[in-house]
């Protein structure tokens, strides 16, 4: 499946608008998408309520700063964060799930003042654990 569209996000202080292309592989017990420019997912369902993958997923922004630490951090900050890990989802009904995620974090965040850099820092932040709630359609 070959699917295109767009992502609008309001972030905290800007708009950022992107194209998206998504190419999934689906088999009825497997499921592998590419999602360009967020990353990539691999899903085993055993059964109809449980699900077990893989995802790697890239989240980039730019947001502004305010208040007294502008003068000490500068006026942008453009974090980026990589994550890769394991993902368990329960399927309660139909779309409504939780998901369990685990995994690896590495980011890097640079400090801006007028288009300058003051501050760049790469860290690999270690471990990660996450759960969500969700309606998938």
């Amino acid at each position: 499946v070959l699917g295109f569209g767009a992502l609008y996000n309001n972030g905290v202080f800007g708009h950022i608008g992107l194209p998206i292309l998504s190419v999934d592989w689906v088999r009825p017990r497997f499921r592998v998408r590419l999602h360009v420019p967020r990353g990539f997912q691999a899903w085993y369902a055993p059964r109809p309520w449980f699900e077990c993958g893989f995802r790697a997923e890239f989240v980039a922004g730019r947001f502004g700063i305010h208040g007294p630490d502008q003068a000490r951090l500068g006026d942008v900050a453009a974090p980026l964060y990589i994550t890769a890990g394991a993902a368990v989802r329960f399927f309660f009904w139909r779309g409504l799930h939780t998901e369990l995620r685990g995994g690896w974090l590495v980011r890097q965040i640079w400090l801006r003042r007028d288009d300058r850099t003051l501050n760049g820092r790469l860290d690999f932040g270690g471990w990660f654990a996450s759960a969500t709630v969700g309606y998938l359609l």
